[in-house]
């Protein structure tokens, strides 16, 4: 079985944020452009105006920023084209839920685009060069709708939010992407429940900026596999780490240790390779000491917790044993191999079908 994956466009969403001049495109569009992201709020508000506006009576900064470079608008176009044919792939509910992501993006980026990190005004070349970026990753996302994943269509959703605070010089951005099936059935919705965020967003600061993306893959038949890329930039020590789940399409629920692990065996052994990797890494590296590991706890888990851990055909990678301060040495990866015996039938022929997949 050929393994089949599904992410959003970028691993890390906020790769538009840097607001970095760049030189300006001051050609101006037609006198009447059609705003695709302005067509797109007023028509989930509910507004009967049209979907176009007059660029000689453009109000908004973005509407001004459309207007004035051909480049932009451009883009304006191509976003337009894309949105269309991918919600054109999907069905009503789907497509309901892909517009509103859409809109998500568009108050997003028709805020952020706008002010610098210190929540003052941007200037005209920034916020140009940050919607030129915003608008091409986001063609590129929407551009993805419709990919097959164990015969299910996907797209990907946009939640995303972002406070000013102009008082404190301050701006906290959250961003948001992740997976979803286009099949209205129950045990389809149980996944998308899976695959989303069940939380809506909460800022309780003022400054930093987290993000966080979905991939999505089917290494075997009954297994689908997230991976979840968080990029937390705020306090100290700002973080980039992975985590993962596992999900049973038969079964229609995440996959459980004792799924996967027959006994406790395994915990014994992952144990022990696990030391023996900080004992060799002690006597190589002069700035890491054995006193440092703060347990092996990721490996006592009861056969009734989901399946936590990212893995590829060789082994399951493990991390969080370490501090931050010594986080290049964190991570020790348990063979498959070396904990064979302990694996269920159901989870050795999951693993056999992945082994053989190209």
């Amino acid at each position: 079985m050929r393994p089949t994956v599904v992410s959003t466009a970028n691993s890390s969403r906020n790769a538009f944020h840097s607001h970095q001049p760049n030189k300006q495109n001051g050609s101006e569009s037609s006198n009447m452009k059609i705003s695709f992201n302005l067509a797109v709020a007023l028509l989930l508000a509910g507004s009967a105006q049209a979907a176009s506006f007059d660029c000689a009576k453009a109000q908004s900064r973005m509407e001004r920023a459309i207007c004035n470079s051909a480049q932009l608008s451009t883009l304006d176009d191509a976003l337009t084209g894309a949105f269309q044919l991918a919600k054109g792939r999907l069905s009503p509910n789907a497509a309901k839920i892909f517009t509103a992501g859409q809109v998500s993006w568009l108050r997003f980026t028709s805020s952020y685009c706008f002010i610098d990190d210190n929540a003052a005004l941007a200037t005209h070349v920034q916020s140009s060069q940050c919607l030129l970026d915003a608008y091409t990753q986001r063609i590129t996302e929407i551009e993805s709708t419709g990919q097959m994943i164990a015969n299910f269509k996907s797209f990907v959703v946009i939640d995303d939010a972002i406070k000013v605070t102009p008082s404190e010089q301050a701006v906290y951005t959250v961003q948001r992407s992740y997976i979803q099936l286009d099949l209205d059935t129950a045990s389809t919705q149980k996944l998308n429940a899976y695959l989303a965020f069940k939380e809506k967003i909460k800022i309780e600061d003022t400054r930093g900026s987290e993000s966080y993306t979905v991939s999505l893959k089917h290494p075997a038949t009954d297994w689908m596999y997230k991976e979840i890329r968080t990029d937390n930039m705020t306090g100290p020590y700002p973080s980039t780490y992975q985590s993962c789940g596992l999900y049973s399409l038969r079964m229609s629920r995440p996959v459980l240790i004792g799924d996967v692990f027959a006994g406790d065996a395994w915990q014994r052994i992952a144990q022990s390779i696990a030391q023996y990797h900080f004992v060799a890494l002690a006597k190589k590296e002069k700035d890491f000491t054995l006193d440092m590991v703060s347990g092996y706890e990721q490996f006592s888990l009861s056969a009734e917790k989901e399946f936590p851990y990212c893995f590829d055909k060789t082994g399951i990678t493990v991390e969080g044993f370490l501090p931050h301060v010594v986080q290049v040495f964190d991570g020790v990866v348990i063979p498959w191999k070396s904990m064979s015996e302990g694996l269920t039938p159901y989870a050795r022929q999951q693993l056999q079908e992945f082994s053989l997949s190209k």
